[in-house]
């Protein structure tokens, strides 16, 4: 999410000329999908466990990283960030619910601490990946779909690896 957030504006309004009105409707739109999707997770969440919730969101992580990728090689549009970001969107939203969730489970008596760890951790990465998306003086989608591709991969490996060790965190 943060580097979309500091990513979009120079992508929407410098590189494809959109103009404030248009950009806003974009980021509103953007907010609709995480709200939408945020309303949906619980009941996702609750079907799937935190477990393979995390690795569906991880997937569509993965899903975005790729799509923004492919169109920014063959497609000039402000589609190529746009529609894969909504893909991205559902994913944090379904993600933050789960991980959080997961996360603080084995810190029962310590929510308190472990949950503002883990807020902590989200925006350190997210200052991060958010410079990291724009730091270079050219304008591309490439450096957040490859943090997109990046972290779904290290969520996937992390889920599997905590799944499997989980008794260990829970006794």
């Amino acid at each position: 999410m943060f580097g979309y957030f500091s990513l979009s504006p120079r992508y929407f309004m410098i590189l494809h000329h959109l103009n404030e009105a248009q950009f806003a409707a974009l980021f509103s739109l953007n907010a609709l999908t995480f709200l939408l999707t945020s309303i949906f997770a619980s009941k996702l969440i609750m079907r799937l466990g935190f477990f393979n919730s995390t690795l569906l969101a991880a997937a569509l992580l993965i899903l975005s990283g790729c799509a923004m990728g492919l169109g920014e090689y063959y497609y000039q549009h402000p589609y190529v960030l746009f529609i894969p970001n909504l893909i991205a969107s559902s994913s944090a939203s379904l993600m933050l619910g789960a991980s959080t969730s997961g996360a603080l489970m084995p810190f029962k008596h310590h929510a308190g601490a472990a949950a503002a760890l883990f807020g902590c951790c989200e925006f350190i990465g997210g200052a991060l990946i958010g410079s990291q998306a724009i730091s270079d003086r050219s304008i591309s989608v490439l450096p957040l779909a490859g943090s997109l591709l990046l972290m779904g991969t290290v969520i996937i490996v992390l889920n599997r690896y905590f799944q499997r060790n989980i008794s260990d965190l829970t006794a």
